[in-house]
């Protein structure tokens, strides 16, 4: 029987792709014996403590907003990944890629991580209710991949291919360029190319909207 508990969780859910947290159910006034009772015969696990109401469909933006609640408050959607949810070249949706914070990495089946020590609420965003980080952040992460990097994990990128399908607000670049050091490889020359590159008429911020689901 659904309890009012039941059912603040399923319209929070309903809000996020049908998709939420061990600690969203106790936020929304579940007990533990309701929590275990539920992850035992209804919720559908998806990863380590993050589940999908039955009935919600297993769409790639539910995925992401599951892979998203994975990473916790101090990840989000990243690299090729978030590329697709921005509709960026490099974008890839067979693929499930986050980005944490040093030392609060997170540990998931089926989801490539990527731990950093300079990822900060400025440069995470949200789209379609999913935290992704920002697409300056994105162009600056693929193009920092080198070469042969790039040919064995499949990143088809180029900074300057992919900025040009952005609008960025260009006073991140100053910062990114001191927060994204030079490397040897085509990728340092791809970050220093996004960095110097002028905004044209009409971009301001990075918000974007989400392509149409694959």
């Amino acid at each position: 029987m659904l309890t009012d508990e039941d059912r603040d969780l399923a319209a929070f859910a309903s809000r996020h792709h049908g998709v939420f947290s061990l600690a969203d159910a106790v936020r929304n006034g579940l007990n533990r014996g309701q929590i275990r009772e539920r992850v035992a015969h209804d919720w559908i696990r998806c990863h380590e403590g993050v589940f999908r109401m039955p009935g919600a469909p297993d769409t790639w933006f539910a995925r992401l907003a599951a892979a998203a609640s994975a990473a916790g408050s101090s990840g989000a959607i990243s690299h090729r990944s978030g590329a697709a949810l921005y509709g960026l070249p490099g974008g890839r949706t067979h693929i499930r890629e986050i980005t944490c914070a040093r030392w609060r990495r997170a540990q998931q089946d089926g989801l490539v991580v990527h731990e950093s020590r300079r990822l900060q609420a400025d440069d995470i965003s949200q789209v379609e209710g999913i935290a992704v980080t920002c697409p300056e952040r994105i162009v600056l992460d693929l193009a920092s991949i080198g070469p042969r990097q790039t040919r064995r994990n499949s990143y088809p990128i180029s900074a300057t291919e992919a900025v040009d399908h952005v609008r960025f607000d260009a006073r991140l670049f100053p910062a990114a360029r001191t927060t994204w050091p030079a490397r040897n490889g085509s990728g340092s020359c791809g970050a220093r190319a996004v960095g110097s590159r002028k905004p044209r008429d009409g971009e301001r911020d990075g918000n974007a909207a989400a392509p149409d689901p694959p």
